[in-house]
């Protein structure tokens, strides 16, 4: 009699195994993977499983609809599979090999991507490295080996960062925090990650401090210009550093101690949600703005970082985000890359400006 009633509970638990598994699984069929095709419906309130179909598109087999049976031991089996550093480095000494242009040198395994990178003017194999939601990386050889230098407890949000190329003063090091957009989370604005400031090593980044000048006191939440930090520039004789903040241009000529507005209106609206700043070689100063601000919206320019003339061209009507590239070559050269919707290439433009013509 015992034996049967521990059938029967077997049997049943059995069949209740099989129906959520096969619930699971019908909850992810074919026509609902369809559905990733609009990517607004990525991780938002009213399609919360859009991420999870994603994940199970990526790793079932197009042929059969079903992922490959134990396929995380095929990944590890292809991994070994694959040539070392170092065998790579001898195979290419004796001509066997043809090493390919780009190898993955990590970090790997943290949250966000690597947005941040920046290698040592003086000693190429240091590099800094930070990631959206993944802290500050550091590599002393090259990017074989990393160390994590942000602490457990403090912000993990990195978005930029620059160096101080200044003779006797290339151990100083900026970076910035938040991300408004572009995240992994596509289309979500909610799910941006706020920050909380400007960070700053003075030992090629092996300790960083956090800026008491730029910290808020809600870094949960977005409350001010400094909880977004699109890029920091240093002035390469002066040594003053320029912070492209939530609509607005900070400069501090204290090393950070201090700041001061010199675009834009910071806390007060209209608002250029994402701007960017670049400096010359020459030290010209170079400032964009998102459409909001008047005083920050398109393209300006400044020789000393308080009077700023706007060189916005006239058919730079419909942008959003705005890029600058100044060409190493020539410090006269700079291109501005522009979101615009439903203009230009894949919704994007770029502009050239010649700084001795004015054009």
């Amino acid at each position: 009699m015992k034996h049967s009633i521990w059938l029967l509970v077997a049997g049943l638990s059995a069949v209740f195994v099989f129906m959520i598994t096969s619930f699971i699984y019908t909850r992810m069929d074919a026509p609902k993977l369809q559905m990733w095709e609009d990517e607004s419906s990525m991780g938002t309130k009213e399609d919360p499983e859009a991420r999870l179909r994603y994940e199970w598109t990526m790793l079932l087999d197009p042929a059969t609809g079903q992922i490959p049976k134990e396929i995380r031991k095929k990944e590890l089996e292809f991994a070994r599979s694959m040539p070392t550093r170092e065998q790579v480095n001898a195979l290419n000494k004796t001509g066997n090999v043809q090493v390919a242009n780009w190898v993955s040198r990590g970090p790997w395994n943290v949250g966000g991507r690597t947005r941040a990178l920046g290698i040592d003017i003086n000693n190429a194999n240091l590099i800094n490295a930070g990631g959206v939601s993944g802290g500050m990386w550091r590599s002393a050889d090259g990017g074989a080996t990393w160390t994590k230098r942000t602490a457990i407890g403090s912000l993990h949000s990195v978005s930029c960062l620059t160096q101080d190329t200044r003779a006797g003063q290339t151990a100083t090091w900026y970076y910035g925090t938040g991300e408004k957009i572009g995240n992994s989370a596509g289309g979500n604005f909610s799910a941006e990650y706020t920050g909380n400031g400007v960070f700053k090593s003075v030992d090629n980044g092996v300790t960083w401090t956090q800026l008491a000048s730029t910290v808020g006191g809600n870094p949960q939440s977005f409350d001010r210009a400094w909880d977004y930090v699109w890029n920091i520039a240093i002035h390469p004789t002066t040594g003053n550093v320029y912070a492209a903040a939530y609509n607005a241009i900070y400069r501090s000529i204290d090393g950070g101690t201090n700041w001061t507005l010199v675009r834009g209106g910071a806390e007060t609206g209209p608002y250029s949600e994402i701007t960017d700043v670049a400096i010359a070689s020459d030290g010209t100063i170079y400032a964009t703005g998102s459409p909001g601000s008047t005083t920050l919206q398109g393209v300006w320019k400044s020789t000393d970082g308080t009077n700023w003339t706007n060189i916005s061209p006239s058919d730079m009507s419909v942008v959003r985000r705005i890029g600058i590239g100044i060409a190493p070559s020539n410090s006269n050269t700079v291109y501005f890359l522009a979101e615009t919707p439903n203009l230009g290439v894949n919704n994007h433009s770029i502009w050239k400006y010649n700084a001795t013509a004015n054009t």
